[in-house]
């Protein structure tokens, strides 16, 4: 195995726990009572630093861990209408 796709493993795995974090979200209701989740709050939840996990999600996607939480937002209210 080549050692360099052991980190780009270990950032798609960071980038899946992080959506499926935000599924749970959303689906037990907490944006309705909490807002949006801070990038604090789901670096936390991946026992992570939160400039590392903005700096993580941004090299990886483009956009800035609270523009993909609020496009995850979107696509979780257009699943639900």
């Amino acid at each position: 195995m080549d050692d360099n796709l052991l980190p780009v493993k270990k950032y798609i795995r960071i980038l899946e726990k992080f959506e499926n974090l935000l599924d749970e979200y959303y689906q037990t209701a907490k944006s309705l009572t909490h807002g949006l989740p801070s990038v604090a709050y789901c670096a936390s939840e991946l026992n992570l630093s939160p400039g590392y996990f903005g700096d993580l999600v941004k090299k990886e996607t483009g956009k800035t861990a609270q523009e993909y939480t609020v496009e995850s937002d979107r696509r979780s209210e257009r699943k639900n209408i």
